[in-house]
C-alpha cells in the first residue's frame, strides 16, 4: 500500500488509544511522540485491539493445557506523506532500538479470475454427473454428505474478504454482525463481488427455493472486510483475524495470498490458530509452485483447485506445501447484485474445505481444529490418476465432504465368554457379541484372528455377517494349532473388520497372551514373548519360565552358529512364574545385528532351545 509501513515496537506504553493523528502526538509519551513526529509520520494507528486473558484463558481450560499466542500489542501502522518511499522509510526505521520489525504494508490478491456467463445454473461440485462435459463423480459429494448434515446455524464462519453482501435473498439468513477494516467502522457490505461469491459457496441457504446451494445450508456467516478496490492490506487481513478469533470464528476463511512471508500475517495467523480456530487459505492462481501466504504457512490449510475432470485447474498453484485440493473452476454461487453468478479461481476451492469443516463442527461442535483437519484430508479422495505429473504437489487429494463429515462404523460394545487373559493351541471361545454403530449402509462385518503385529492367522474361523444399524453381532471361534507359527505368535488378537460401503475400519476386540501349554507339564514350560522384536522401537524378547518347584535357571543367548552372546539367567529361583527380557545387546552393552537369534532355556525338567528375530 501506497504511504503505509507495518511497525512491531518494542516497547509500546500501556494505553496507547487505536488511532492518533500527527497533531495528537504531542499527548503521546514522550518517547513514542518524539519518534514519530521526528520521522514526519502523518498518524499512527494499532494494528490489534488490546488482548484480554479471557480468550487463552477460556481456550487453555476447553484443552486441558497452556496454550501461547504470539504478543500483538506492538504491531502499528505509519501512514507517511505522499512523497515518502515507503521501502527506504522502513530500512530508516529499522536502526531504531524503538523498533522490532519494519516494512511495507504488502497487498495481497484476490485470487479470481473474469466470470463467465452468469447464465450458468449449475452446481456441478456438489454433484458431478457430466451435465458440464466433465466426468461422472468428480465431485465434492455433498449431496450424500447432507442425508448427515446440513449445517448448524451456531458454527461462526468468518468470511476474511471484501465484505458480503446484506441484501443478497440466499445469504441474509445465515450473515451474522462483522467488522470493516478498510472503512473502519461496522458495515462489512460487499463493494467488489469476491467475498459474496465466496460467501455462497460456504453458506447460501439451502432448500428455500432461490439461487443456489452451499456446502452449509444453514451457519453463522461472520463477514470481515480486509479488501478494497486496492487490494487486501496484511494488516487489515491481521486485525481481521484477531477480530474473527476473538469473536468466536470456527473456521476462518482466507481466499487471498501474497507471495510475501509477512511477519504480522504469521503472527496473526498464530494467534487465531492458538486460540483453536481453523484457518484456511487459497494457494495462489498463478500456476507455480511457488509458497503463497498465508496458506504456506504449516498452522493453515492451503487448498489447490481442480475442474470438472478431478484434474488440477491450469491456473491453480501446487506443490509440496499443499493440503488439499477442492473444485475451484466454473464455480456457481451467489453474486453482489442479488443473483448468480459463476467464478474460477482458487479462491472458489478455498471455501469448498471451509464449508465441509463447518459441517464437521456441526456434528462435533467440541471438536479440536487439529481433528477437523485430520478428517479432512484422510477422507479425501486420490486424484493422481487424474494428475500423474501432479503426484506429491497435490496434498491429500480431492475434498470428499461424504467422507469428512461422515462418523466411522465403530464398535460401541463387546463381550466375550470365557474371558481368559491368555489362549493356547485349540483353545475355544464359545460365544462373543458385539455393538456396532454405522453411519451409512448396513456394513459387513468380519471376524478374524491376527497375532502381535496385526498380521492375520491362517486358524480359526473367518465369518461374515450381514448386519442392520446398531446391533449385537454374535458369533464363535476354534484357535487352531499355532505350533509352527511359535514363537511369533506371543499374543493371538480377535479383531473385527467393519465395511460400511464408505469407510473400512478394522478393531481389536480382546488381546490374549500365548501359550503351547494348556496343562502345565511335569517340571516346568517355558516360553519366549515378543519373538520377533525392534529395540529402536522399545521392543524386547520376553523370557517367562513356570516352575513347579524352585530350582536353578540357566538363560543363554546363541548366534545360529552357537556362538554365545548373552547369559540372561545363571541362578536359583523358587516355584512359580518368573520373566526375563532381552534388549537385543551383548555382554559388553552393544546392539546386535539383526537376524535369528537362539535362547536355551535350562531348568528343572526343563531343557528347550526357542528362537527370537531382532530387528534393527
Amino acid at each position: 500500500m501506497p504511504n503505509r509501513v507495518v511497525v512491531k515496537f518494542r516497547r509500546l506504553p500501556a494505553g496507547v488509544t487505536a488511532g492518533v493523528a500527527a497533531a495528537q502526538f504531542s499527548q503521546l509519551p514522550d518517547e513514542l511522540g518524539g519518534f514519530l513526529s521526528r520521522y514526519g509520520v502523518v498518524s499512527f494507528r494499532k494494528v490489534f485491539s488490546d488482548i484480554s486473558d479471557h480468550a487463552t484463558v477460556r481456550y487453555s481450560s476447553l484443552l486441558k493445557k497452556d496454550i501461547a499466542v504470539p504478543d500483538l500489542y506492538g504491531w502499528s501502522v505509519l501512514e507517511t506523506p505522499p512523497s515518502v518511499d515507503v521501502l527506504q522509510f522502513s530500512e530508516s526505521l529499522k536502526s531504531e532500538s524503538l523498533v522490532e520489525y519494519a516494512g511495507p504494508d504488502y497487498l495481497s490478491t484476490l485470487f479470481e479470475t473474469t466470470p463467465n456467463d452468469p447464465d450458468f445454473t449449475q452446481q456441478w461440485h456438489h454433484k458431478n454427473t457430466g451435465q458440464t462435459g466433465g466426468a461422472s463423480g468428480a465431485d465434492i459429494k455433498a449431496t450424500f454428505a447432507w442425508d448427515r448434515t446440513t449445517g448448524s446455524a451456531p458454527v461462526k464462519i468468518a468470511i476474511l474478504d471484501t465484505g458480503v453482501s446484506k441484501t443478497h435473498p440466499d445469504l441474509v439468513a445465515n450473515r451474522i454482525a462483522g467488522y470493516d477494516y478498510i472503512d473502519n467502522d461496522a458495515d462489512p457490505d460487499d463493494t467488489e463481488g469476491h467475498g459474496t461469491h465466496v460467501a455462497g459457496i460456504v453458506a447460501a441457504a439451502g432448500n428455500n427455493a432461490t439461487a443456489t446451494t452451499g456446502i452449509m445450508w444453514q451457519a453463522s456467516l461472520m463477514p470481515v472486510r480486509v479488501c478494497g478496490g486496492a487490494g487486501c492490506p496484511n494488516s487489515a487481513i491481521a486485525s481481521g483475524l484477531q477480530y474473527a478469533a476473538d469473536n468466536g470464528a470456527k473456521v476462518i476463511n482466507l481466499s487471498l495470498g501474497g507471495a510475501t512471508d509477512d511477519p504480522i500475517l504469521s503472527n496473526a495467523v498464530a494467534y487465531a490458530v492458538g486460540l483453536g480456530v481453523l484457518v484456511v487459505a487459497a494457494a495462489g492462481n498463478d500456476g507455480v509452485e511457488t509458497l503463497f501466504y498465508p496458506a504456506a504457512y504449516p498452522s493453515v490449510i492451503a487448498v489447490c483447485a481442480t475442474d470438472h475432470n478431478d484434474q488440477l485447474a491450469s491456473f491453480s498453484n501446487r506443490g509440496n506445501w499443499i493440503t488439499i485440493c477442492a473444485p475451484g473452476k466454473d464455480i456457481l454461487s451467489t453474486s453482489m447484485a442479488g443473483s448468480t453468478v459463476s467464478m474460477s479461481g482458487t479462491s472458489m476451492a478455498c471455501p469448498m474445505v471451509v464449508g465441509a469443516a463447518g459441517l464437521i463442527y456441526s456434528r462435533a461442535p467440541s471438536a479440536a481444529a487439529a481433528s477437523v483437519r485430520s478428517l479432512l484430508t484422510s477422507g479425501a479422495d486420490s486424484i493422481n490418476a487424474q494428475n500423474p505429473t501432479m503426484v506429491g504437489k497435490l496434498g491429500a487429494g480431492r475434498l470428499n465432504v461424504l467422507k469428512a463429515a461422515a462418523i466411522v462404523p465403530d464398535v460401541l460394545g463387546f463381550s466375550v465368554l470365557p474371558n481368559d487373559p491368555y489362549v493356547q493351541n485349540g483353545y475355544a471361545v464359545t460365544a462373543f457379541s458385539v455393538q456396532i454403530s454405522s453411519d451409512f449402509a448396513p456394513p459387513q462385518v468380519r471376524v478374524f484372528l491376527a497375532d502381535q503385529f496385526d498380521r492375520e492367522l491362517g486358524v480359526g474361523n473367518t465369518v461374515t455377517f450381514n448386519v442392520a444399524g446398531q446391533v449385537n453381532v454374535a458369533g464363535s471361534v476354534q484357535i487352531g494349532s499355532l505350533s509352527l507359527n511359535y514363537p511369533m505368535a506371543s499374543q493371538v488378537k480377535l479383531r473385527i473388520a467393519l465395511d460400511d460401503t464408505v469407510f473400512v475400519t478394522t478393531k481389536t476386540l480382546v488381546t490374549w497372551g500365548f501359550r503351547e501349554f494348556d496343562v502345565l507339564p511335569a517340571g516346568g514350560a517355558a516360553a519366549v514373548w515378543n519373538g520377533v522384536f525392534d529395540p529402536a522401537q522399545g521392543g524386547k524378547a520376553t523370557l517367562r519360565v513356570t516352575l513347579r518347584n524352585p530350582g536353578h535357571v540357566k538363560i543363554q543367548v546363541f548366534t545360529t552358529e552357537g556362538t554365545l552372546v548373552k547369559t540372561l539367567a545363571d541362578e536359583d529361583v523358587a516355584g512359580g512364574i518368573r520373566t526375563w527380557e532381552w534388549s537385543g545387546r551383548n555382554e559388553r552393552g552393544e546392539s546386535l545385528a539383526s537376524g535369528l537369534y537362539l535362547i536355551r532355556i535350562r531348568a528343572p525338567g526343563i531343557n528347550e532351545t526357542k528362537k527370537t528375530i531382532l530387528v534393527n
